[in-house]
């Protein structure tokens, strides 16, 4: 299960305040109950794969992700060609500044 089928699972409705406060548990929309700590988690894996990362990090295994130039202003998927070492995506003329995980 990828990030974003996690993300569904997230609570929707209504949620399970035990007698020392906060929030224990959250009910989704299938009626099922998410416990405090795996809500947490999700949000915490959502929160790293929205951040870009330098392109020091991303892989260069032919891997299909963003990318996003210097100046912020181009944003396309592309991959590293491993054959001619090199990334591949729209603004050849340009190399990549930053990238994140394909939604």
């Amino acid at each position: 299960m990828n990030i974003y089928e996690s993300i569904n699972k997230l609570p929707r409705f209504s949620f399970l305040s035990p007698p020392e406060g906060g929030v224990k548990r959250w009910e989704n929309a299938s009626g099922d109950w998410i416990e405090r700590h795996e809500v947490i988690q999700l949000l915490e894996a959502l929160h790293e794969q929205s951040h870009w990362m330098p392109m020091e990090t991303a892989p260069k295994d032919g891997t299909n992700i963003l990318l996003r130039s210097k100046n912020k202003k181009r944003i396309a998927d592309g991959e590293y060609n491993v054959k001619n070492k090199c990334w591949v995506w729209p603004y050849i003329s340009l190399n990549p500044h930053s990238w994140k995980p394909v939604p």
